[in-house]
């Protein structure tokens, strides 16, 4: 069975606090960041990708490709809008090396889909890689995670085209995403967009101190239509 966002339950910020996450993120390092599904820690998605993210560990990819198809819609139009805004017809996905494995899976749902409409695309795995057993999320303050980012990864290849996708399965403080954003471009990227399946929104008003002007909402998923900017997706910046 794939694990997929609950129905009944949901739960978020308003719009305004999701696209406030989003830009606090992305800075001046990324062209633009797209979220396709906004959870809460210790709420029900947050386990389900908790489940996938052991599912891929495991070798068991199957749900994992799944839910990857399944958010894809979420995530099309934005990458699209990206693509044509910086005319770019030549791009790699690079996927955010992680322990479970989720965000090359990602990676590779988001090249086959790419694929059907621009043929040039191209996936580069490996092009990034760990340094050490530190992981980012381990750290508790955000603006620490931030400074310790760049330590944590280094590219495995000497030159990258100009355009890139980072894809990676969860973003929260963003500091993964980050440095490796600024790895790409001291090698000479110009345009570095990035995509990831779900944010984890927990952290941002402890660590930035926003307040959100509206009460938080609840949508039943069985009578709405995606994509839901405030609900399933973030869209992108």
């Amino acid at each position: 069975m794939v694990p997929c966002p609950s129905r009944k339950w949901r739960t978020h910020e308003s719009s305004d606090q999701a696209a406030a996450h989003l830009l606090w993120v992305r800075g001046e390092l990324l062209d633009t960041l797209t979220v396709g599904w906004r959870y809460q820690t210790r709420r029900e998605l947050a386990r389900q990708v908790h489940q996938l993210k052991a599912s891929a560990k495991l070798g068991i990819s199957e749900p994992c490709y799944s839910f990857c198809q399944l958010s894809w819609p979420l995530l099309a139009d934005h990458i699209e809008t990206w693509l044509r805004s910086f005319a770019i017809t030549d791009c790699v996905v690079i996927p955010i090396p992680g322990r479970s494995g989720l965000s090359e899976i990602f990676a590779s749902v988001v090249c086959q889909q790419l694929r059907q409409t621009h043929s040039s695309i191209d996936l580069y795995r490996g092009a990034l890689r760990r340094v050490g057993i530190m992981e980012v999320k381990s750290i508790w303050k955000w603006e620490d995670r931030r400074e310790a980012a760049p330590s944590m990864f280094q590219l495995s290849r000497a030159s990258i085209p100009s355009s890139v996708l980072l894809v990676d399965d969860v973003v929260a403080s963003g500091g993964s995403l980050r440095a490796c954003a600024e790895l790409l471009r001291r090698v000479g990227a110009r345009n570095v967009g990035a995509l990831t399946l779900c944010g984890d929104v927990d952290g941002f008003e402890r660590s930035s101190g926003w307040v959100p002007k509206h009460a938080q909402h609840t949508i039943n998923l069985e009578t709405a239509s995606p994509p839901l900017r405030d609900d399933c997706s973030a869209g992108g910046f």
